[in-house]
């Protein structure tokens, strides 16, 4: 049979003795919340959140003691601290969208990619007066330019192109 023991909270100890007796002084007030119990392999553990002891533990009607001063008090923060909300340049991200349309459409649609690229780089320089995501407006400056500059050489060689072959037919 195992053997447990009390420690009470002045510091007295009590036992060996078994779990039935155990629960026994707990129902007559022997055995208080504040006390500890010793188990057999030598833990220490609250009489209070001891499972073979709810239900036994009698509710005490001694006083309990007065919470610390202020000066003593731990100071917990009931509220968790705020959320950072990642802050976004509006216009750094239309700068992106538009060279990055700019960019897609520089072959098949130079109508859509040129106007794109000229306001992608036109909201560049509004965008980069907020530090805040100055790398997307970036990559929307050079996407911007590099659509814009392959459409207008494309329109170029495509008026050429269809210029010559009109004198050519002459």
């Amino acid at each position: 049979m195992e053997q447990y023991q009390v420690r009470a909270k002045d510091g007295s100890q009590y036992g060996p003795t078994d779990l039935t007796q155990l629960q026994a002084w707990a129902r007559q007030g022997r055995i208080t919340a504040a006390d500890t119990i010793v188990l057999p392999d030598g833990i220490t553990v609250a009489a209070q959140g001891w499972p073979p002891l709810r239900g036994y533990l009698a509710t005490s009607t001694a006083k309990l003691p007065a919470p610390p001063s202020d000066d003593h008090a731990m100071h917990v923060n009931p509220e968790p601290p705020p959320v950072q909300i990642p802050q976004t340049n509006g216009l750094a991200v239309a700068c992106f969208v538009l060279g990055l349309v700019s960019a897609v459409t520089m072959f098949w649609c130079f109508p859509i990619s040129i106007p794109c690229g000229i306001v992608a780089v036109v909201l560049y320089g509004n965008a980069r007066r907020n530090p805040v995501q100055l790398g997307l407006s970036t990559a929307g400056l050079i996407t911007g330019i590099v659509g814009m500059s392959v459409s207008l050489l494309y329109l170029i060689l495509v008026v050429a192109v269809s210029q010559h072959s009109i004198w050519w037919y002459r």
